[in-house]
């Protein structure tokens, strides 16, 4: 039996460990080439992505659209939001080196990033 883990389902068929593929942010399901895929087999399957200095080598060795590393940082932020606190550098590493971020330091990222790190960053960096 093989898994399909590829998705093409409605929008109230969406689980917490897949989010959506689409072309030019379209965050649900509205057209049928749009997909959903598996947080899993994006990041450890099609990335390589296992960590996150994994997700800083990749972010630096491939010149990804800019927009498209943002969509790659925010979901591996959501897909591994339980390991965030411990790797907050890493993090500030990351968004200082690929995120156009003027007249900041990296210890002023770290220590902006207290609380709703996810939300911070979104507010603060990724606009």
């Amino acid at each position: 039996m093989s898994n399909n883990w590829i998705f093409n389902e409605p929008i109230n068929k969406t689980t917490s460990d897949k989010f959506i593929i689409n072309k030019g942010k379209i965050m649900k399901i509205k057209e049928p080439s749009d997909m959903q895929i598996d947080y899993n087999v994006f990041f450890t399957g099609m990335l390589n992505i296992n960590n996150f200095k994994d997700l800083d080598k990749e972010l630096k060795e491939n010149k990804y659209d800019y927009n498209f590393k943002k969509y790659i940082f925010i979901n591996y932020l959501i897909y591994k939001e339980s390991e965030i606190e411990k790797n907050k550098g890493l993090i500030a590493n990351i968004i200082y080196d690929n995120f156009n971020i003027e007249n900041k330091e990296i210890s002023y990222i770290y220590k902006s990033l207290k609380k709703n790190i996810i939300n911070t960053i979104l507010e603060m960096y990724l606009l």
